[in-house]
């Protein structure tokens, strides 16, 4: 019982001597840890008998809830610390003007339409295929250009007939009619 009261004390006040929460948690890995000073007491609880485990069970659960508590007690002091002394050191003076955040920006649309206008100003060609350029003196090949573009005919028979009697494309442009016509 004395032993388990003086590495209560001991334990205490190696807690309360850390100054770093990286000591803090050497300490707590030191007595809680899977190897700690306090789980091998708790790992001797096991082969005990339920009276032997009365008498020594109480005192080493006070032992590990009064040191977690001390752990969790000495890192929020010093979380605390840190705080405070980063809030000291960062100032802010209110009477500077504010930082002006973006300005704007191109609609997408915009930007869309850009895009396609410098695409379709690529694609343009500065002078007929097969000729010399003016400002590059490249000729350009034949071959990038279509020989010949052909119209597409309709293949769907109309039923209506034009004046001279025959039957017409229905998509073909019908003559505007003149008014002495009607």
């Amino acid at each position: 019982m004395t032993d388990i009261s003086a590495l209560k004390a001991g334990l205490i006040a190696d807690i309360d001597a850390a100054d770093t929460p990286d000591a803090v948690e050497a300490l707590r890995v030191g007595a809680l840890g899977k190897n700690g000073v306090i789980t091998g007491l708790l790992k001797t609880l096991g082969p005990m008998s339920p009276q032997e485990r009365l008498e020594q069970g109480p005192p080493i659960q006070d032992l590990r809830e009064s040191v977690t508590a001390a752990i969790a007690a000495r890192k929020a002091a010093l979380e605390s610390a840190a705080l405070d002394a980063r809030l000291a050191s960062e100032k802010i003076d209110m009477t500077l003007p504010a930082d002006l955040g973006p300005q704007g920006s191109v609609h997408p649309v915009s930007q869309v339409m850009d895009e396609l206008a410098e695409i379709f100003a690529d694609l343009a060609s500065p002078s007929p295929p097969g000729r010399r350029s003016r400002t590059t003196g490249i000729i350009s090949p034949r071959s990038t250009s279509p020989k010949r573009i052909r119209r597409a005919r309709c293949t769907t028979p109309s039923t209506s007939r034009t004046r001279t009697g025959r039957s017409g494309c229905c998509c073909a442009p019908t003559p505007p009619r003149s008014r002495s016509a009607r």
